[in-house]
């Protein structure tokens, strides 16, 4: 490693599952102030090379997988999020979270009965 390179920022958290329905997944962090982060996401259980991703602004700290990737009902997906800091020095994968899109048990509900929709 050259001397003047930066850094790379601090693993990301893991993303807390918000919500979910059949297309889509929420899911918010706390985010680092000076990073931009990248949310990669994909069905269980492809690799993470064929994965699809959304980029965050710089601070943000919520994310909802989009719809344009249509994501496929009763179906296991894994999210996980890289940090990029200002110099576009990407940090390790941050741990990983899976999410079922609406499976049976998950019907959107609120409270504790939402919770039923994540696996881990």
């Amino acid at each position: 490693r050259m001397a003047s390179e930066p850094p790379a920022p601090d693993k990301p958290p893991k993303p807390q599952f918000e919500d979910c329905d059949e297309t889509s997944i929420q899911c918010t962090w706390d985010p680092n102030p000076l990073c931009s982060y990248r949310l990669e996401y994909k069905e269980f259980p492809d690799e993470w090379e064929d994965c699809m991703s959304i980029d965050i602004p710089l601070g943000e700290g919520s994310a909802q997988t989009s719809n344009v990737e249509a994501l496929n009902p009763t179906s296991t997906y894994t999210l996980r999020l890289i940090a990029i800091n200002q110099a576009g020095v990407e940090s390790e994968p941050g741990d990983v979270l899976t999410v079922d899109t609406q499976a049976p048990g998950c019907d959107g509900r609120s409270g504790e009965d939402k919770k039923k929709c994540v696996i881990s």
